[in-house]
């Protein structure tokens, strides 16, 4: 069967069962201590159990009847007759009546209800046990089960608490009813029962903290994730209810050091013995009774043979070793539920933070898409709901400004910014410059004027708009960008002229296919013009503090047009200069010479060349 090792299973009956066993761990060395406490003088009193012994010893045929008496009302729970035949006629019947039944009712009282309980509780997490091994075995779960999870879950260690809680309360509620209405056959069994009571609803009350405690940590770190969606993991499922690191820390402590020290004193307490209980002393035991300190309580030693002193108790051998046995064994079972308790609060605490400082460090690696469980209804989980509010702002901030750059972009091209020493667009200041060695690339439609003149606006839009998409391209493909857009002309910038070449090249060569669309589409077709000069530059940002613009200032850049606007004159559709064909691959290109002119603005004749297509 495939089953996913990664889906947890649902734990009910084997919490409750951990549950009841700890709490007959805390109740048994109770009883072994009190009943031992006890017993000698219940063996001393005439009535009773242990009074009616001598008489069933000194009989030869014996009938015995036991009555169990809760509160004055003797009820027949079980009759025996046992017959002993012996060589005598004579038979005598023996009615002993056993009243001490008060423990044993409070014991099966909690047995009961803590079995009743976890029955309720075991069924109560059916629903949950049929989710967890359905999702295990990959088997469709349906929607009134998913829903009822989603709704529930967050209280079930509340309602597995507050079952033990409410055995708690039947158990205060039958103990004074009971103890109120109850006949106890002696002093002994009413202190007794008293004692075993208070023990029993505080181990009850330590028992449902146990439960709590494990189911919560089994919500928070082991279901949670597999029972709410992706956008509901993300902020927080407790409506109603809140939680304080504060209080579990205060929990914690108190758990972890009150109960320790209230189970040694309690023993103590139980497993002292009053001095008057032994009656008339000799100077020897009442010397013994102080021991190593018997040279500095002479006075106290007078007192206790007088009976006039204050300290009228002491431990004997045998309750030492009863404080021993009990202290060790319960304490053994209260660093059992610590040492779980504490555990299950650092997870419940340390696990959060630490997936935290995951998702911290994946947003410091650019990553935006991560987020946090919010597991718990504490600070941690206020602090996990808030860190995902804030990675959503984040991310929609950065977003924005990644668009803005990309929109900034498109107005001012970043491999602008590259060459002023890479400066960004925020970092711009007014003056920011740079001197480079740079080839300019003008083009021009030719007669675009008389076209236009036949077009409506939105289609010169239209038409411009569809000629720089076939154009730019090419440029960029090129390792070159476009500075900026002057009507239907275009004025671009490469760092090496052979890109500038071959950028103008395949221009004309695009074109063509740019032809075939706008003959289609308007009925005509058009030419271009291109030039290209190669030679030193500034480029940088000019304007106000208010209107800022890049901008390139340079003699290349004139010439560039003009020869732009001699491709008409010689009628080519290319034109470059001199200094092009000397700083270009001559394996590359070939080229024509065309002439030797005085271009508007210079002194100096340039020549110049076609580039052969």
């Amino acid at each position: 069967m495939n089953h996913n090792k990664n889906i947890p299973k649902y734990y009910s009956f084997r919490i409750f069962l951990c549950a009841a066993i700890l709490y007959f761990m805390f109740i048994t060395p109770f009883l072994v201590v009190v009943v031992m406490q006890q017993l000698p003088d219940m063996i001393n009193k005439d009535e009773g159990l242990f009074s009616s012994l001598n008489e069933i010893v000194q009989n030869d045929t014996v009938t015995t009847v036991v009555t169990f008496s809760v509160g004055g009302a003797e009820q027949k729970s079980n009759q025996d007759t046992v017959n002993i035949q012996n060589e005598q006629d004579n038979a005598n019947n023996i009615d002993i009546k056993f009243n001490d039944a008060a423990v044993f009712n409070i014991t099966n009282t909690a047995f009961v209800s803590l079995f009743i309980f976890t029955v309720v509780c075991v069924l109560s997490g059916l629903p949950y046990k049929i989710y967890f091994r359905r999702l295990r075995r990959k088997k469709p779960i349906g929607e009134k089960l998913k829903k009822f999870c989603k709704k529930t879950i967050l209280y079930t260690p509340y309602i597995h608490a507050g079952l033990i809680l409410i055995s708690c309360v039947i158990l205060l509620i039958f103990a004074i009813v009971y103890y109120k209405d109850a006949t106890f056959s002696n002093s002994l069994s009413r202190e007794l029962y008293m004692k075993y009571s208070i023990v029993s609803i505080f181990s009850l009350l330590i028992i449902s903290l146990f439960v709590f405690s494990w189911c919560k940590f089994r919500v928070q770190n082991r279901y949670f994730e597999h029972i709410f969606s992706g956008e509901e993991l993300h902020k927080t499922q407790y409506s109603i209810l809140r939680g304080s690191i504060k209080n579990n820390f205060s929990l914690a402590i108190a758990v972890s050091s009150i109960t320790p020290v209230a189970i040694v004193i309690l023993y103590i307490m139980l497993t002292t013995s009053s001095i008057a209980e032994i009656g008339d002393i000799t100077r020897e035991q009442a010397i013994a009774l102080l021991g190593k300190y018997r040279d500095f309580g002479s006075n106290i030693i007078d007192n206790i043979l007088d009976g006039s002193t204050k300290i009228n108790k002491y431990i004997n051998l045998i309750d030492f070793y009863l404080l021993k046995i009990a202290s060790v064994s319960s304490l053994c079972v209260v660093l059992i539920f610590i040492v779980s308790y504490i555990r299950w609060t650092a997870n419940t605490i340390s696990k959060p933070l630490d997936e935290l400082k995951y998702k911290i460090k994946a947003i410091g690696k650019g990553n935006f898409s991560e987020r946090c469980i919010v597991r718990s209804n504490d600070e941690i989980g206020t602090l996990a709901e808030g860190y995902n509010i804030m990675t959503d702002d984040l991310e929609k901030f950065i977003n924005k400004n990644v668009q803005l750059t990309k929109a900034s972009a498109s107005f001012v091209p970043s491999q602008f910014f590259d060459i002023l020493e890479n400066v960004t667009i925020s970092d711009v200041k007014l003056g920011n410059q740079v001197k480079k060695n740079m080839a300019f690339l003008f083009s021009d439609i030719r007669n675009f004027t008389s076209l236009s003149e036949k077009m409506a606006p939105e289609d010169n839009f239209n038409f411009i708009n569809c000629f720089l998409g076939y154009m730019e391209p090419v440029i960029s493909n090129q390792n070159g960008f476009i500075d900026k857009y002057i009507g239907d002309a275009i004025m671009a910038l490469f760092e090496n002229p052979n890109d500038a070449v071959e950028a103008g090249i395949k221009m004309i060569k695009t074109l063509e296919t740019f032809n075939i669309e706008i003959k289609e589409k308007y009925g005509f077709t058009i030419n271009i013009g291109i030039g290209i000069h190669y030679g030193d530059t500034m480029l940088g940002i000019v304007g106000t503090s208010n209107r800022m613009s890049t901008t390139v200032i340079s003699d290349a850049v004139n010439l560039a047009s003009r020869l732009e606007n001699l491709t008409k004159k010689y009628a080519v559709p290319l034109i470059v200069s001199k200094i092009v064909v000397e700083n270009t691959d001559n394996k590359l290109f070939k080229y024509t010479y065309l002439d030797n002119v005085l271009v508007k603005g210079k002194t100096i004749p340039v020549d110049i060349f076609q580039v052969v297509l």
